[in-house]
């Protein structure tokens, strides 16, 4: 599936609600919603409206924001019969708090986001939004052409045929050729990019050191030993050996040094 409208007919394929479910629990974690969770199919627990739910992260009031889903196939008119039956789960999400299965947490839903594989009428969102009982400002629609967008953007592995987890071994599989095709690019085998990769991330450094019997031999240094010489030392090496990359590292690890001996200053 390429084309935008390909996609849409795919999702309007989907026969069962079910389905969008289990979409939007591989969509979401892929957007960076946390705690998903199917509650739809969940047996004794009652769900209160809530068909999916998922958290936010407030960085702010450091806590969760809780969202539940309400999900419904096809299109959604201002005279579908659906109309009273998404409303009312509506107003359940909010009033109703759900309960984790070890029943230790309640959790409290501030947003509810409405979800159909179609369309829905500008009749519709104005007949859901004009219920009193609904706290308007926290209510939004997510339609077809909303989810195409979002598994474009955050999972586009969707589209392809198969399950969850035939699409994650394609996904890694073609990780695996793009590694091969670098190698392949750059006229070298993996060992020897892991070497580079482990040079360029942590430099090797060595000290030319005079021992007992006047010869000269190279010593293995850690970075850490290199800001508590007490003498003056060339640092040297060839043009991309990861010169640069130690003297960032020092930087870190000099800092790191003088917090903690100004953590000790302080407390003494």
């Amino acid at each position: 599936m390429n084309t935008k409208l390909e996609k849409l007919d795919f999702l309007k394929s989907i026969r069962r609600e079910v389905d969008i479910h289990e979409l939007l629990d591989e969509l979401l974690p892929e957007m960076g919603f946390g705690d998903v969770l199917v509650t739809h199919e969940r047996g004794n627990n009652p769900e209160d409206g809530k068909d999916v739910i998922c958290s936010t992260f407030d960085s702010i009031e450091n806590r969760k924001d809780w969202i539940a889903f309400v999900v419904k196939k096809g299109k959604i008119a201002g005279t579908s019969s659906s109309i009273n039956e998404i409303e009312h789960q509506a107003i359940d999400c909010f009033k109703y708090e759900y309960k984790t299965v070890v029943k230790t947490e309640r959790i409290r839903i501030s947003k509810v986001k409405i979800v159909t594989n179609e369309t829905f009428s500008s009749g519709a969102k104005d007949k859901i939004l004009r219920n009193e009982k609904l706290q308007r400002a926290n209510i939004d629609f997510w339609d077809g052409e909303k989810l195409v967008k979002f598994i474009d953007l955050y999972y586009k592995k969707y589209w392809l045929k198969g399950s969850k987890s035939y699409k994650t071994y394609i996904e890694r599989f073609e990780g695996k050729i793009r590694t091969d095709n670098f190698s392949k690019s750059i006229g070298v085998d993996d060992k020897k990019i892991e070497k580079l990769l482990n040079c360029l991330l942590t430099p090797r450094i060595s000290e030319r050191v005079q021992i007992d019997t006047g010869e000269f031999k190279w010593k293995d240094k850690n970075i850490n030993t290199i800001t508590q010489l007490s003498n003056n030392s060339f640092i040297i090496g060839e043009a991309g050996c990861g010169k640069t990359t130690l003297f960032k590292q020092l930087s870190t690890e000099i800092i790191t040094q003088n917090s903690i001996r100004n953590n000790r200053l302080v407390r003494s």
